[in-house]
């Protein structure tokens, strides 16, 4: 188990003071990026099993550590927000594990600089063509979208992290990922000693309404190193903006990536990474030592 602590690199974007987790480790380094809502210390307990991966844990705009900029959350700036942190740190031979959002900003990434990553593994990006109007149910006004109104402030972590065990989707989140979630995702209010949410309600349902970005489907051609896609079930025509049962993905997006290969979990909702952590421990492992990425159901990945 990892007992070492990250070193925490500021880098300055058009957008605003974007913060890295940077874990040491004698691996070539390991990109992670987290979904709309959430922060770099979601990864957490992946990291902690993982002692010998140097992992870069990246706070998107709005979240976690990084400052609380004003103006669109679009996700084609927050993909160049991606791009400043690899170029910052001179991030070389890498690899690359994205999660929802964060797999729509690690492609982006990618394609704007193809000859850093050896591997991608996007769990269940919300990516698909920008004609695919079917896809993309969030044109919406962000105050009208059900995530604005979240409850945002909290007497303190523990407060949360009781409400949430019992509340889906958290409710079925892996324990120690959930007490993780809650323990770095408010911040302190200043006020009265309460905290609030690090990723302001408003703020994150302006993330969903511009969910993707016209640049990042585009370059999609552009991605030249070998990519495995892992999605969850297919909504099967249940839809709505908050549909976390199910995968937000583009089915047919491994035909856009040239070396591409697609991987649906059947019983899997779409937080599969915060239910089944371990599964994720097994993709990063096996795709590090460049392991044949062929996991199903039915070999016990999720489940």
């Amino acid at each position: 188990m990892r007992t070492s602590q990250p070193t925490l690199v500021e880098i300055s974007t058009p957008g605003g003071q974007i913060v890295a987790h940077d874990w040491p480790g004698s691996s070539p380094p390991v990109l992670l990026l987290h979904a709309t809502g959430l922060h770099a210390h979601c990864w957490d307990y992946i990291i902690r099993r993982l002692p010998d991966v140097r992992f870069l844990a990246v706070d998107a705009r709005g979240h976690g550590r990084s400052q609380q900029v004003n103006g669109p959350m679009l996700w084609d700036e927050l993909g160049e927000d991606v791009v400043a942190v690899l170029d910052a740190v001179d991030f070389k031979g890498g690899f690359g594990v994205g999660h929802s959002m964060g797999g729509a900003l690690l492609a982006y990434a990618a394609s704007q600089r193809p000859t850093l990553f050896q591997r991608l593994l996007l769990l269940d990006p919300v990516l698909w063509p920008p004609s695919a109007s079917a896809g993309n149910p969030h044109e919406m006004n962000p105050e009208d979208h059900p995530v604005a109104g979240r409850r945002s402030k909290w007497r303190d972590p523990d407060e949360m992290l009781l409400k949430f065990r019992g509340k889906p989707p958290y409710s079925s989140w892996n324990r120690e990922v959930l007490k993780d979630y809650c323990q770095h995702g408010l911040i302190e209010n200043g006020q009265d000693g309460s905290c609030q949410l690090a990723c302001n309600p408003a703020r994150e349902a302006e993330v969903y309404v511009n969910a993707c970005g016209t640049e990042t489907y585009n370059g999609l051609a552009d991605i030249s190193c070998e990519t495995t896609i892992v999605r969850a079930r297919d909504k099967n025509g249940q839809d709505g903006p908050l549909s976390f049962g199910f995968s937000p993905t583009w089915p047919n997006l491994a035909t856009a990536i040239p070396k591409a290969r697609d991987i649906k979990l059947t019983e899997a909702s779409h937080f599969f990474p915060q239910e089944q952590p371990d599964s994720i421990i097994t993709m990063i492992t096996q795709m590090i030592a460049g392991d044949p990425l062929h996991w199903t159901d039915s070999e016990g990945l999720y489940g």
